[in-house]
């Protein structure tokens, strides 16, 4: 664990990423730890804080505010990005290069777990051509990379082109097959954001929790081949789930086939961080850190076995957060999830 000084440890939060933090600064308190106000409080201290928590935006709401990264800190929870993004935490978090590590250092995990996919911007791939009757997704990757931007579903070689011309300007775009058979949530299809924290204290290790959030689609699912470039049955984003939707609680599963979902999860998630430790640093301003990503998983059905594969679709630095219309229930999840993160750091139980 992180070594505290023998006086009264403090703790800074700052975030809008959407997460109730009252529960955090209630588990802190109560551990005896005295709350800084404000960036502003922040900077003019003496001693280093001892715990930032740093969303990447500041009090007002406004993104990589530089001054955030002038704060001394024991611990904090964000790693280190280059710039390019394609070192330090980017080796899982740029959608390319998570493909890429897994197939490389993890090939039958990657195969079982992962999508086909081709890096469109490698020259091997330049006139890649769509074979009649397969279904592709494009993904754009890197920075600016998120929230959707530029995923299409293609069908054809037209499709392709012209989802080529509108993704020109990312460093990398990835063609991945079409997941068929898909679990579904009310007849709609969804992925689920799940979480792992990813630390630096005391030597290298990492924790998956074991809960998550469900998003859906807009509209129900349907296979047929004239419905796939219809985003509102395709994709699955928190702007069309209907209503807060938890995982593993609100999925129609035995506890068998959720102990099975979550093991498949864990060995996902263990190469992940196998992949990131020899990559994973701290930003200079403070002691050591952790992180904790957003890891969005589906589930597909295996036709010869079935059973249920959970595949890897990508792991995100800047997981979003947030609630529908339960914040009873919301409240409670962040509860648990800061809770999850606090033991882990600090070993500090309620």
């Amino acid at each position: 664990m992180y070594n505290m000084n023998t006086h009264q440890r403090t703790f800074l939060i700052i975030d809008n990423q959407g997460l109730i933090l009252t529960p955090l600064e209630n588990i802190l308190v109560a551990d005896g730890w005295k709350q800084i106000k404000s960036k502003q409080e922040a900077l003019t201290l003496d001693e280093k804080i001892d715990f930032f928590w740093m969303g990447q935006s500041n009090e007002l709401g406004n993104r990589f505010d530089r001054d955030l990264y002038k704060i001394k800190c024991g611990i904090k929870n964000l790693l280190w990005r280059e710039k390019s993004h394609t070192t330090g935490k980017d080796v899982i978090s740029n959608k390319a290069l998570l493909y890429e590590n897994m197939k490389l250092q993890f090939p039958e995990i990657a195969s079982k777990h992962m999508t086909e996919s081709i890096n469109l911007k490698h020259p091997e791939n330049l006139n890649f051509k769509i074979t009649p009757g397969e279904v592709w997704v494009i993904r754009p990757a890197g920075h600016g990379a998120c929230s959707g931007v530029g995923v299409e579903v293609i069908t054809n070689d037209i499709e392709l082109t012209s989802a080529q011309k509108s993704t020109a300007k990312y460093p990398n775009v990835l063609l991945s097959r079409y997941i068929t058979n898909p679990m579904l949530w009310q007849n709609r299809k969804f992925h689920i954001r799940a979480y792992i924290l990813i630390s630096l204290h005391n030597g290298f290790h990492w924790s998956f929790w074991n809960r998550g959030k469900i998003f859906t689609a807009a509209e129900s699912y349907d296979e047929n081949p004239s419905t796939f470039r219809d985003n509102r049955i395709h994709d699955t984003h928190g702007k069309t789930t209907p209503c807060d939707i938890y995982f593993p609680e609100d999925l129609d599963l035995t506890p068998e086939q959720t102990d099975d979902i979550l093991e498949q999860m864990r060995t996902i998630m263990s190469c992940a961080a196998k992949i990131i430790q020899p990559h994973a640093r701290k930003y200079d301003e403070s002691e050591t850190a952790f992180e904790v990503f957003g890891v969005d998983f589906m589930i597909a059905r295996d036709v010869l076995t079935n059973t249920w594969i959970v595949k890897l679709l990508e792991i995100n630095a800047e997981a979003g957060y947030g609630y529908k219309n339960n914040i009873v229930k919301y409240t409670e999840y962040c509860s648990q999830y800061f809770q999850w993160i606090i033991t882990n750091i600090f070993d500090i139980k309620k």
